[in-house]
């Protein structure tokens, strides 16, 4: 049945207003602060991990310290693998931060990937696709920050592209992505061309503890 919903985004009332997820849907998050993105995130990551899925965690924004400690309530860790974008970017290498890896237990079953040079572009892409090739199709992956992104590559136009490079690679891959973005640090015209190139497209707003959703696209 084409309408049967492959993927859950692990709350239901989501899943009955969007249909459900389908395999190769990149889905934007346009977020507004203090609205919460994380559990919505922390939902499709642990019901992922449920049904079996492989889980890629791109982090711009946090140290890999702090993502492993929200990581490690997930089940099944075995299958998340984060991929550190923060250590030697917005991290610039500071101690603090490449002492995870100097500490770090190596047996634990969340594997962790530092990118040398998330400044670079290429070298950036080259690793995620990397790391595309040796999951299996179904895999899920969450872009922690479109935001962070354009911070350390400081360009719209060059994070775009990077976009509508990956989105249509993890279509074909038959993965599904979540991308999540500040709303008020881009310009119109990127979150529009954002909306054009992607399959979801949802804005989380606040206004005191009551928390909005609107599906865009």
């Amino acid at each position: 049945m084409e309408d049967k919903i492959q993927c859950s985004t692990g709350i239901e009332y989501l899943d009955q207003l969007i249909s459900g997820l389908r395999f190769g849907d990149n889905v934007v998050w346009e977020t507004e602060a203090g609205s919460y993105i994380d559990l919505f995130v922390e939902k499709f990551s642990r019901q992922s991990l449920i049904e079996g899925h492989n889980l890629v965690y791109i982090s711009f924004n946090r140290s890999p310290a702090t993502i492993i400690k929200k990581l490690s309530v997930l089940p099944n860790q075995h299958k998340i693998t984060l991929v550190d974008a923060f250590t030697s970017g917005k991290g610039d290498n500071d101690p603090t931060f490449t002492r995870f890896y100097k500490d770090r237990d190596l047996s634990q079953s969340i594997n962790a990937i530092k990118i040398d040079n998330p400044t670079d572009i290429s070298q950036f892409t080259k690793a995620i696709n990397e790391i595309e090739e040796k999951n299996i199709e179904g895999t899920r992956y969450i872009f922690d920050s479109i935001t962070g992104m354009q911070d350390l590559w400081g360009d719209e136009v060059k994070t775009y592209k990077f976009f509508t490079y990956a989105c249509p690679r993890l279509y074909d891959l038959n993965t599904v992505a979540y991308w999540i973005l500040e709303k008020g640090a881009h310009s119109n015209s990127f979150k529009a061309n954002l909306e054009h190139v992607t399959q979801v497209v949802i804005e989380i707003s606040h206004s005191g503890a009551q928390l909005f959703l609107r599906i865009n696209k």
